[in-house]
């Protein structure tokens, strides 16, 4: 059985959560955030806000499991950390 998640796995909600925690951590403007913005290259993120960007989620959902922070390029394997 493959378990993997895709981005058709992730809700709605739970991008639009990660969305504004990723904004608010970066001063970045919400609206222009897509799943698939990458988070140095788009959103000019650096490794000491990923972890505040980390810590925040940690808070917000009730799952989230991130083995490797450096394999974290987008908003959509923040997304999906959490399912």
């Amino acid at each position: 059985i493959n378990t993997a998640k895709t981005l058709e796995d992730i809700p709605l909600n739970t991008f639009k959560k990660t969305a504004t925690i990723v904004a608010k951590i970066l001063k970045y403007d919400e609206t222009k955030i897509t799943l698939e913005s990458n988070l140095i290259l788009d959103l000019g993120c650096d490794s000491l806000n990923l972890v505040e960007i980390v810590a925040e989620m940690e808070q917000v959902f009730s799952k989230v499991v991130i083995p490797d922070l450096s394999a974290i390029r987008t908003i959509s394997d923040l997304c999906l950390a959490t399912l």
